[in-house]
């Protein structure tokens, strides 16, 4: 060992170490939701765009046609049924998306009001209506399977799979947040959950959509600022700090 003039061992200059960083679990979570909120969004926008490319009576679309060939302006997501003629008459509707809840109604509905339970030829004539609803729902099936088949092919499915386990993903780290050890970071995460699951898209701090529940929110974030950290603390500032902005593109929000 080398030694100093005075015979003592020479004293070592080294950089201090930093200590051990704590653990935020609150935080922890929090980043793991966003995760999961970043993943929604981004499927989300995917399968808007894969939907484009599906035939139209694969997507959302007039429930109904008239006789003057007229869509509803309500609409259903079930798949439009192929070769559906007009009705009669002008004024008429008829149903081009039909669940297969309405195929059995129309069949329950048809023997109620034309059949005769008291005649001999009911039993056939029964038997009759419900060969045509078995024929109606064939149809319908063999429908939700070639869109299946499409929504396979084009890469829809497995985005929506995907929805499904961000989801998930989301309603686990918020069940997780909640059984966590109190802190300020906790609770200010639970804040802002809480807005995100109760609040309408369009609501706001201040303005015309002004919403109660996140003008108390805000008020209570404004208050824990100091004491909040990482990206807890980030999304609360920004939700504080733009009253105006919609609850839409707040980052914590799901979509």
């Amino acid at each position: 060992m080398l030694q100093n003039a005075f015979g003592a061992a020479p004293f070592l200059h080294l950089p201090a170490l930093p200590g051990p960083s704590v653990f935020n679990a609150a935080e922890d979570a929090w980043e793991t939701r966003q995760r999961h909120i970043d993943d929604l969004a981004r499927l989300v926008s995917i399968t808007k765009g894969l939907s484009e490319c599906l035939p139209n009576w694969a997507k959302e679309g007039p429930r109904s046609i008239n006789g003057a060939g007229e869509f509803s302006q309500e609409t259903s997501a079930w798949p439009e049924i192929e070769n559906v003629g007009l009705p009669p008459f002008p004024s008429a509707w008829r149903v081009i998306r039909p669940s297969p809840f309405e195929v059995k109604a129309d069949f329950e509905q048809y023997v109620r009001i034309f059949g005769q339970p008291s005649s001999a030829g009911y039993q056939a004539f029964r038997e009759n209506a419900r060969a045509k609803m078995r024929a109606r729902m064939r149809t319908i099936v063999a429908r939700l399977r070639e869109r299946r088949r499409l929504q396979e092919e084009i890469g829809l499915a497995a985005a929506e799979r995907g929805i499904g386990l961000a989801i998930d993903g989301i309603v686990a780290a918020d069940s997780a947040l909640q059984y966590l050890q109190d802190s300020p970071d906790k609770r200010a995460a639970i804040i802002m959950m809480r807005v995100s699951d109760d609040c309408e898209r369009i609501a706001t701090i201040e303005g015309d959509f002004q919403c109660a529940t996140m003008f108390i929110a805000a008020i209570a974030l404004e208050q824990m600022l100091p004491d909040l950290s990482g990206l807890i603390q980030e999304h609360a500032s920004f939700f504080v700090s733009n009253p105006t902005v919609p609850l839409a593109e707040m980052p914590f929000a799901a979509a």
